[in-house]
């Protein structure tokens, strides 16, 4: 029998559905962030140790961890001592934070001691349709002494519309060059160089549609809004698959998009740093597909219909979530069928940076799982019966775990690496859906995660694991 699972660490004070999560780095430390979703709920008295929402007198933390919630504020939590620094309205109460990220070409790091997180600057998106950019707020130990329980007001640098009001989050590009797992990193979030332009990616408000936009510096003073790349438009269903397994086409083509995530470059040439990385796109019909934005770019300026490099229906179900790992060399889905698929990913090596031709094949697949039925469990959730079905993943930054938020309300880990499938932990704490699932960096440094994983749920909580631990290894 394996050793039982760690008790987590819960951080509280949100009230309201914590849609997502993200590490960064705050005043040259280490941060969560996340946004949430109104829907008032009962109060939950989990049978773990719950972290006060109350603030700090004393230094200003080494760890700070930023949550989005569902009433539109972003929270910053000081992992060091396990409390709020401060919280931010971003987005109003009726469309909630849906998704939250450091901004690209703010430096996780500065080779001054005296740089403030006002400097940073925070992507945030909403249900109200809108991309915003806003300045971080000061950290609590130059902040005043409000609670921090009171929401101020972003200080919004810019705001885009991009028309789609579903549940799709928008995705950042990775840094370019090496992509490998490197000592102290945050993978949710790589910035890239301040001189490199930025990208991000967000849903469309055409059906099927993903907009690739090129975001303004965020390094000082006013600046306009983003400005659009390219626009990736699924036409029809899924094709067949590569290895000659047929797949049904649907004329209806494959649904709203449902998740977005960048494929970090690999190698050591940055001389592409100008165009955008490639994109991975789950859709509601269950299609997965790998998207060159910059073949495409071309392709619109010749008013060309251009196809993805790859797509295949992998899931029976909508494909709800996608993850690229650090490397750029796979990624991991999960889909409303409760599977989690982990593909590899190689391009030809006589490949042209303009013209790259991808090979993608399935490595494993775990599930469909079957919710648990067990007594604490079902008493977590009021003896309701609990659903199959996966809302996001993640994929530690050294390549070796794969986290997959549940609808059952558990976290389940499973071994990325390998080509058979291997559950190694069923979490149990959260008494209703998990939203959201994001690993600190794994270099074993003094100021590293250690490889934690944080989880988010709709029972406003979000609950951090020592899963596997990789400090001082």
């Amino acid at each position: 029998m394996g050793n039982p699972a760690p008790d987590p660490v819960v951080l509280r004070g949100h009230g309201a559905d914590v849609q997502c999560l993200a590490f960064a780095r705050l005043d040259d430390a280490r941060c969560l962030l996340s946004g949430r979703v109104l829907r008032p709920r009962a109060s939950v008295s989990p049978p773990c140790k719950v972290l006060k929402d109350r603030r700090s007198p004393r230094e200003r933390g080494r760890m700070e961890t930023s949550l989005s919630d569902s009433n539109g504020d972003v929270v910053a939590w000081d992992l060091t001592t396990r409390r709020p620094a401060w919280r931010t309205r971003a987005h109003t109460p009726s469309s909630g934070t849906l998704a939250v990220a450091l901004a690209p070409s703010s430096s996780s790091s500065s080779s001054s001691s005296e740089t403030s997180s006002s400097a940073a600057s925070v992507l945030s998106q909403g249900r109200d349709g809108t991309l915003k950019c806003w300045r971080a707020p000061p950290s609590f130990a130059s902040a005043s002494s409000a609670s921090p329980s009171a929401a101020t007001p972003a200080d919004a640098t810019w705001t885009a519309s991009t028309g789609a009001y579903h549940f799709c989050k928008f995705a950042v590009a990775a840094a370019s060059g090496g992509g490998g797992a490197s000592s102290g990193a945050f993978y949710t979030l790589v910035p890239i160089r301040p001189q490199r332009p930025s990208f991000a990616a967000a849903a469309a408000a055409e059906t099927s549609g993903v907009d690739v936009l090129c975001l303004p510096s965020a390094s000082g003073g006013e600046c306009g809004g983003p400005t659009l790349v390219t626009k990736l438009v699924m036409r029809g269903g899924a094709a067949a698959a590569e290895d000659g397994t047929s797949t049904v086409a649907h004329e209806k083509g494959a649904g709203a998009v449902m998740a977005l995530s960048f494929v970090p470059r690999r190698g050591g040439d940055d001389s592409d740093d100008a165009r955008p990385p490639l994109l991975l796109a789950a859709y509601e019909e269950g299609t997965v597909a790998l998207w060159d934005p910059n073949r495409r770019a071309a392709a619109n300026e010749e008013n060309e219909d251009e196809s993805p490099l790859w797509r295949d229906r992998v899931h029976e179900d909508a494909a709800t979530c996608v993850a690229a790992d650090a490397d750029g060399a796979g990624f991991v889905t999960g889909g409303a069928d409760g599977r989690v698929c982990a593909f590899s990913l190689a391009f030809d090596a006589a490949a042209t940076t303009t013209t790259p031709t991808a090979t993608v094949t399935m490595r494993h697949a775990h599930g469909p799982y079957t919710p648990s039925a067990n007594v604490a469990d079902r008493a977590r959730w009021g003896g309701r019966a609990a659903g199959a079905g996966v809302s996001d993943v993640a994929i530690r930054g050294d390549g070796k775990l794969v986290a997959a938020a549940c609808w059952d309300g558990r976290v389940r880990v499973y071994a990325y690496r390998g080509k058979t499938p291997k559950t190694l932990a069923s979490l149990a704490f959260h008494s209703d859906v998990v939203t959201s699932v994001a690993f600190a960096g794994v270099g074993g440094g003094e100021d590293d995660g250690g490889g934690v994983l944080a989880s988010a749920s709709r029972d406003g909580c979000v609950a951090l694991w020592p899963v596997f631990p990789t400090a001082g290894k």
